[in-house]
């Protein structure tokens, strides 16, 4: 694990810190460079859920122009075909090499936009293994490194699961209860609403839906088994669904629902997030943390991402939406 210090030289590396958990954004970060030594920036999270494994790769960039025209050059931050070799390599001897691919939704902001480079692992559901990331630079003969342990199940209370309804009325805590991952260190609870909508105008029914999140909690040990819970209060929530849904007399909202979202994260992800969130404090530059070898920067890492079947709301709860004090403005039928 590296821990990197900003020091103040006359160059700027743009680097990225990107999507961690259900999406979540960091602005783009300014490093002063001490030298124009090769730095990779490294995001990538292994998924047991899933086949299909993306590792985004770029490189940092000196320049004496305007740093903001030259992050718009795609070619500035990557590295150009077959320049580089990329592993995933198990602690039982074997080794995947990546596909170099090209995505085109990549949200448009201070870098390129939409392509975007990543490499590619297809057909591969990594299990309870470390593995290690491997780039290798063909032509500076440079290797980086990462290592990583995978969280590969996730258990939740039986009772949660077999619930056909659910329900959130009231000012008191309804809690949200599962066991902990071995490897897994932070936990995140989203609720997820669905509605419908029917415009009285045009008669087009549309469904959409929001996501609250209800918090973060972090296990005491990796080893997993331990219960861990998450309290959600029926005010809360009520006055998000009023924050989040606009009062509009031109349609009529129906049939809500919800899905309940979990997300595990390891050790590494938990303390990269942490160290990377906004800080209130008067002293805010911090160290960054990358588990990247050789001067890398960025992280490789493991989360699970865990989600039950859609349920309905109980009767109380449905009234409290249709006619409660903070949603009875939002035309639920």
């Amino acid at each position: 694990m590296n821990l990197i210090i900003k020091n103040k030289f006359n160059l700027i590396l743009i680097f990225f810190i990107s999507a961690i958990l259900f999406n979540s954004c960091k602005n783009d970060v300014n490093l002063i460079a001490p030298n124009s030594r090769e730095i990779p920036v490294v995001y990538g999270l292994l998924e047991a859920n899933k086949s299909t494994q993306y590792i985004r790769i770029n490189k940092a960039f000196l320049t004496t122009s305007n740093t903001l025209t030259v992050a718009k050059d795609m070619s500035a931050s990557n590295y150009v075909t077959d320049e580089i070799d990329v592993f995933i390599d198990s602690n039982d001897g074997k080794s995947i090499k990546l596909i170099r691919d090209t995505i085109h939704n990549k949200i448009s902001g201070t870098f390129y936009s939409p392509d975007e480079i990543v490499y590619r692992a297809d057909n591969f559901k990594p299990v309870d293994k470390q593995y290690t990331l491997r780039i290798v630079n063909k032509k500076s003969g440079n290797v980086f490194t990462a290592n990583t342990n995978v969280i590969s199940k996730f258990d939740i209370d039986n009772l949660l699961v077999i619930q056909k309804v659910f329900g959130l009325e009231g000012s008191y805590a309804h809690n949200i209860k599962w066991f902990s991952s071995p490897y897994g260190r932070l936990y995140e609870v989203k609720l997820r609403f669905y509605y419908y909508e029917t415009n009285i105008i045009t008669n087009v029914i549309t469904r959409d839906s929001i996501d609250m999140s209800c918090g973060k909690v972090r296990s005491d040990n990796l080893t997993g088994g331990d219960e861990m819970s998450i309290g959600i209060y029926g005010t809360d929530f009520f006055k998000f669904l009023a924050n989040n849904i606009k009062v509009n007399h031109d349609v009529k909202r129906s049939s809500p629902s919800l899905k309940f979202i979990f997300m595990v994260g390891t050790d590494d992800l938990n303390t990269y997030m942490m160290l990377n969130e906004p800080s209130n404090s008067i002293v805010q530059e911090r160290p960054s943390f990358s588990n990247i070898s050789n001067g890398g920067i960025g992280i490789f890492s493991s989360r699970y991402i865990y989600e039950l079947k859609e349920k309905d709301f109980n009767s109380a709860t449905l009234d409290s939406i249709k006619i409660g004090y903070y949603t009875k403005n939002l035309n639920f039928q």
